[in-house]
């Protein structure tokens, strides 16, 4: 009896023993599937803290796209009832000629001449400021600019010399045309006689001046052309008055 009670507190122990094993592993095991939290100061906040800035950053940007999309709007509306005008483009101011030009260009671009092998045909434009520039600034007290419009006129034959009634009339073969207005040279108004150049005895060239009414002219006028003709020769000068009221030299 003693033997066999002695081999049932054994098994007993060992039963304990087992018991107290088999529970400190299931301890074990549920601690090992908890996971571990991460307790450090300060992870939380500074994680509040970043979503913070984010989210006003956005409402920033949200706000400023409501104010654009109301201030567009708002534009649009005032322009369509008239509040908002846009502003008006300032026509292109032509430049103006500030450069003087010498009495040779400015002669030059005022001259226009025909020229053939029986006939040379050469006018002039006078205008006042071609006249101050000349050699002899003084004969501008011969001109009313203001109401008579003055051509210089040149003609030559050299190879078979000029015909009497030319020499002694050339007035009554001019005829000068603006647009489609014509005028022949008013025969009180010469400014200077009629200037006549010799080969020996034959005369083969004649200077003169012309005046016509200024009121053939208008600001819209396009072409003056003046002409020549009589019995055996005829000849057509142009010029275009656009371009040279548009450079300034012809007022």
């Amino acid at each position: 009896m003693a033997d066999l009670r002695l081999k049932l507190e054994q098994e007993q122990n060992e039963n304990s023993e087992l018991r107290s094993k088999l529970q400190a592993s299931q301890s074990a095991g549920r601690e090992a599937q908890t996971p571990v939290l991460d307790t450090r100061e300060g992870t939380l906040p500074a994680c509040v803290e970043k979503r913070s800035f984010a989210g006003k950053r956005s409402l920033a940007f949200t706000l400023f796209a409501l104010l654009l999309l109301v201030g567009i709007g708002f534009s649009y509306y005032a322009f369509n009832a008239g509040l908002l005008t846009a502003p008006m483009k300032k026509p292109a101011m032509r430049e103006e000629v500030k450069k003087e030009l010498a009495y040779n260009d400015l002669f030059s671009l005022l001259t226009n001449a025909s020229a053939s092998d029986d006939l040379k045909f050469q006018a002039t434009l006078l205008t006042e400021a071609l006249v101050l520039k000349s050699d002899s600034p003084g004969e501008n007290s011969l001109y009313d600019f203001k109401n008579y419009l003055y051509l210089k006129v040149s003609i030559s034959a050299p190879r078979k010399g000029l015909d009497d009634e030319t020499v002694d009339n050339p007035y009554s073969m001019i005829t000068l045309t603006v647009d489609t207005d014509t005028a022949n040279p008013l025969s009180h108004i010469h400014v200077k006689d009629i200037k006549t150049f010799y080969r020996k005895e034959e005369p083969v060239s004649i200077m003169f001046y012309c005046a016509f009414p200024r009121t053939l002219l208008t600001p819209d006028s396009n072409t003056l052309s003046l002409s020549f003709n009589n019995k055996k020769n005829k000849a057509d000068l142009a010029w275009d008055l656009k371009s040279l009221r548009a450079g300034s030299l012809f007022p």
